[in-house]
C-alpha cells in the first residue's frame, strides 16, 4: 500500500500551519513530514498534504506547534495499492 495523499479537514481563526508525518513501520518512528499552511477559514476548509509513503501497514500523524484555536475535523486519506 501507499499513501499520496493525507487530506485535513480543519477550521482556524487565524493563519497557521501543521506537519503531516508518516510511518513506514507501524508508528515506531516517523518521517521529517510535509509543512502544510493553513488559511483564516471560519466554516470547515479541506487543505491536501501530499506524501509518499509505501509499507504494508502504512500510518500517519498529525502535529501542530504552538497554535491555538485550530479544529481539525476529519482525515480522508488515499492510498493505492502496489508501488508507484
Amino acid at each position: 500500500k501507499v499513501i499520496t495523499r493525507v487530506d485535513v479537514e480543519y477550521v482556524s481563526p487565524s493563519a497557521s500551519s501543521l506537519t503531516v508525518r508518516t510511518s513506514a513501520d507501524q508508528g515506531a518512528t516517523y518521517n521529517t513530514g510535509i509543512g502544510v499552511s493553513l488559511m483564516t477559514a471560519s466554516n470547515v476548509t479541506q487543505m491536501p498534504a501530499y506524501v509518499y509513503q509505501p509499507a504494508r501497514y502504512p500510518m500517519f500523524r498529525v502535529e501542530t506547534s504552538g497554535q491555538t484555536g485550530i479544529e481539525l475535523h476529519r482525515f480522508h486519506v488515499v492510498m493505492r495499492s502496489g508501488g508507484r
